[in-house]
């Protein structure tokens, strides 16, 4: 069974994606549960704004369960020879409204609040916003095209060290 937890506007698109292809999910949010069990849970879809210090990422961690972002799960589905992914510390929204300008047939999605679900079937070539929280839970992604703005000293309070940051 896959959890998606955390309910806001990524996972929403995922919950909406994995009806129209009956794909069976259980969802967990704070502000509608109290507590979830993990039992029978494989998958962890982990919203971006989750932090690591909850009691659902700590268990599934020593249970072994396999937690991932959207993006991670966006790549694994979705046809990534359209697609350049946009990532840095700092100018991600700024780079893909440019580039969406000046590519045509193009549409700028991810952290700048397109969800990614929302577009996965889109064929139009896709500008792929990604934060530091989005590639956490991010594997062995290679888009087609992959861009870093800049590197620098933010989000110490959710990565703990400059190095958990870069290895992001």
């Amino acid at each position: 069974m896959i959890l998606l937890f955390g309910m806001g506007k990524s996972n929403n698109s995922i919950l909406n994606y994995f009806k129209q292809n009956n794909i069976k999910y259980i969802t967990y949010d704070d502000n509608y549960n109290k507590c979830c069990s993990l039992d029978n849970i494989k998958l962890i879809i982990k919203s971006n704004g989750i932090n690591n210090d909850h009691y659902i990422i700590k268990e599934a961690k020593k249970k072994n369960i396999k937690i991932i972002s959207d993006l991670q799960l966006y790549f694994l589905l979705s046809n990534n020879n359209n697609q350049i992914l946009v990532t840095g510390s700092n100018g991600k929204t700024t780079t893909v409204s440019i580039l969406e300008k000046c590519l045509l047939n193009s549409i700028a999605i991810g952290n700048n609040g397109n969800a990614l679900f929302d577009y996965i079937n889109d064929k139009r070539f896709k500008i792929v916003e990604a934060s530091s929280f989005m590639l956490e839970y991010a594997n062995n992604i290679n888009f087609k095209f992959n861009i870093i703005t800049n590197i620098y000293n933010t989000h110490l309070e959710h990565h703990k060290s400059y190095i958990k940051y870069l290895n992001r």
